[in-house]
């Protein structure tokens, strides 16, 4: 009964912190709610990581669900262990909003626009996304990633050479951020460009549900068309915005189930918000049996290693969803699966509470930064569309490991900077080349 009671605990602390936190944002931010301010978005991805698995553990008549089936005895899978996990969410949370609220100052959540976004640089992120995505396709078609079944496209991937593999990746990443800017454009051109809007978000529904590819793209679409609407076209109220995020979140667990064939194995119930919980519960037990081979400052210098190519290290590298998969799943992994990893498993093999609360209030530190600098600066098109891109992939951090941030930064968005400011430096050389060649030939012709 007493874990019962932390669990309830646990719940409305949870529920607390949250408005808590939610409200001093929107005190600091003036008279315009936090709907899509980076730290808001966080918290609520922290709270729905964590109170939809503790709800759902709370009130199930059995405690072993189909999503720990082949990973966890029904023996460790006690109210104690939830409890305890569910504590190192409730401590995430706190310390992250103590890091954030420190370094957000007082500027506005609805961010200020400067700049003519007239003059932004469509072309160039029209070519470079074209580009990209015909090499994804070049490679889908040379490896038969798209050949098989959804879990048969990773273990595809998987079986690449290392340099095309890293290039594949690359190609995908940066292909997210120029999707980010072409919709930023698209939305910043709202009342000639809607049906064009509304064409690419069939496509993408569309391809969610029966395609069943990676709900990141349809959560990616929509979150973004969100942030988009809300700032560029039509300020939304609360309650409708909070209509349109439980519908995505709907939407990712239908997507999910689906692609799973409806079957039990990894996928129902919770979906992936309980499974990374699980992860938390399933790593905490083999820690605690002597099966786990991390140490601490491994898993303390992993981040940095992650953002150097493996081909400059001497030793491979430690990607925590991937170890945690060869480790103890092999063969799931063999078949194409993944289960993420999270932060409370994270913490479990990484200097425990100290080593959470030092990264979630890290994180809290750095996206307060980010926040401050873009309200207080105003925000270009290249820097809205960036503010964006970094809310939405800011899931990561809890769902895999916070280090993630750092592999984001340089290896998703600079790469797709890179790539832009030298298309558009080329069309623009071309362009003036043209012109002189013009002016030249209209000069000769003058003298002739």
């Amino acid at each position: 009964m007493l874990s019962v009671s932390l669990i309830w605990l646990e719940i409305a602390g949870m529920v607390g912190v949250t408005l808590t936190f939610l409200y001093m944002v929107w005190r600091k931010g003036g008279k315009t709610p936090p709907l899509f301010e980076i730290g808001a978005f966080y918290v609520c991805i922290i709270g729905l990581y964590t109170l939809v698995p503790l709800a759902i553990f709370l009130f199930r008549a059995h405690y072993q669900v189909p999503l720990t089936k082949g990973r966890l005895d029904p023996s460790d899978v006690d109210l104690d262990g939830i409890a305890v996990v569910g504590s190192y969410g409730l401590i995430y949370l706190c310390a992250f909003g103590v890091g954030y609220l420190v370094t957000r100052g007082n500027g506005p959540s609805r961010l200020p626009l400067r700049g003519d976004w007239r003059r932004a640089p469509i072309y160039s992120i029209a070519i470079c996304l074209i580009a990209l995505q015909v090499f994804v396709a070049v490679v889908n078609y040379r490896y038969g990633v798209n050949s098989g079944t959804y879990l048969d496209s990773y273990v595809a991937v998987d079986n690449m050479p290392l340099m095309v593999k890293q290039l594949y990746s690359h190609a995908e990443t940066s292909s997210v951020v120029l999707v980010v800017m072409f919709l930023c454009w698209l939305f910043a051109n709202y009342r000639q460009s809607r049906y064009i809007i509304i064409l690419v978000g069939v496509y993408v529904v569309c391809n969610a549900f029966y395609v069943r590819e990676s709900r990141f793209v349809l959560v990616l679409f929509l979150v973004t068309c969100l942030c988009h609407y809300n700032r560029l076209v039509r300020r939304l109220s609360v309650l409708r915005a909070l209509a349109v995020c439980v519908a995505i979140v709907l939407a990712f667990g239908v997507v999910g189930y689906l692609r799973s064939g409806g079957g039990e194995d990894f996928s129902v119930n919770g979906g992936e918000f309980e499974a990374v919980f699980v992860n938390g519960l399933d790593v905490r037990a083999k820690s605690d049996a002597g099966l786990v081979d991390l140490s601490p400052w491994s898993v303390l210098l992993n981040p940095i290693a992650n953002v150097i190519p493996q081909q400059l290290l001497p030793f491979k590298k430690v990607v925590y969803s991937a170890w945690y998969m060869e480790t103890f799943y092999s063969g799931y992994k063999e078949r194409g699966g993944g289960l993420a990893f999270g932060a409370m498993a994270e913490a479990m093999v990484g200097f425990g509470i100290f080593g959470l609360i030092v990264r979630a209030g890290l994180l809290g530190l750095l996206f307060g930064w980010i926040h401050h600098r873009c309200a207080t600066r105003g925000v270009g098109f290249i820097g809205w569309s960036f503010y964006t891109w970094f809310l939405i992939i800011t899931y990561d951090c809890f769902r895999d490991n916070a280090g993630t941030i750092l592999i984001f930064l340089l290896h998703m968005w600079l790469p797709a900077i890179a790539a832009l400011y030298a298309t558009h430096a080329l069309l623009s050389g071309a362009a003036v080349a043209a012109k002189r060649g013009g002016l030249r030939a209209e000069a000769l012709a003058r003298l002739r």
